[in-house]
């Protein structure tokens, strides 16, 4: 529901979010003890954050000054996710104030300009655990978390687990 306001074709997302739940599906091992339906939320919503980033042109017939706003912010937070980002800057990226940069994220994606930061930050990072044998140190920096005790906290509030316990549960076994 937080992708409607796109105006997407509903069937083309549902078709990118079904690819990320066949990645998901193909990566998950139920012999580790973790619920599939965490694991796969983050690949199908990846999926269909990527759909939409590809595919929602700015110049769109229909598209409200708010969603070409949020998509310029989007592609901004995606281009630059691995530097300090703050709203005062992903406004400016958008040419909007603070306060419409806030309001936009609220009412098109239902979320703050930090979460939606912190959600791309937290996407790449897992998949660099799962596809590099990069430290965790290293993703952390190269994700725009700073530190890897940071970057640690918010994987752990998000999927239950460590940046070490994600790797070894869901990297693919013949990596």
């Amino acid at each position: 529901s937080k992708f409607r306001g796109y105006g997407l074709p509903v069937a083309e997302m549902i078709s990118e979010g079904n690819i990320g739940l066949l990645y998901a599906v193909d990566k998950f091992d139920p012999d580790k003890g973790f619920r599939f339906s965490t694991y796969a939320l983050w690949w199908i919503r990846a999926a269909v954050q990527k759909y939409v980033l590809n595919s929602w042109s700015l110049v769109k017939i229909g598209t409200t000054a708010a969603q070409k706003k949020l998509k310029q912010m989007m592609v901004y937070v995606n281009a630059h996710y691995a530097e300090k980002i703050t709203v005062p800057m992903l406004a400016a990226a958008a040419y909007c104030s603070e306060r419409e940069c806030y309001r936009t994220f609220q009412s098109c994606l239902h979320t703050s300009p930090t979460d939606y930061i912190r959600t791309v930050r937290l996407q790449s990072a897992c998949k660099m655990l799962l596809e590099t044998d990069r430290t965790v140190t290293d993703i952390a920096q190269s994700c725009g978390f700073g530190t890897s005790s940071y970057f640690g906290m918010q994987l752990h509030a998000e999927t239950g687990c460590t940046p070490t316990e994600y790797r070894a549960k869901w990297q693919n076994d013949d990596t």
